[in-house]
């Protein structure tokens, strides 16, 4: 199972915890930049968004935006199953022991 690590590059603690993590179980993995809402102009949100009866931060909208990239991305290279954490998701045999059921 393709595994998708997504990172903010101002987040380099985060990435050595999930490197760590992720090394200790022995798996492969993918770190993919994280869209960085913070940096994201105002037409770019509108763009991205739709009216909606709340709002939305910034680090919403990017951390939604980084989802959707790496979706289009098993979408369009035929990726049959993937896994999808974020830089502070906490991780050990459990979740090798899901990922072989699921495979």
């Amino acid at each position: 199972m393709k595994i998708f690590v997504i990172n903010l590059s101002r987040s380099p603690e985060r990435r050595a915890s999930m490197e760590q993590q992720l090394s200790l179980l022995n798996l492969d993995y993918e770190i993919v930049e994280a869209v960085d809402g913070s940096q994201l102009s105002y037409t770019e949100i509108m763009k991205e968004t739709m009216p909606l009866n709340y709002a939305l931060s910034c680090g919403e909208v990017g951390c939604a935006l980084s989802h959707i990239n790496i979706c289009k991305r098993i979408a369009s290279e035929g990726i049959p199953m993937a896994l999808i954490l974020e830089d502070d998701a906490l991780i050990d045999y459990r979740t090798v022991e899901v990922m072989s059921q699921i495979e």
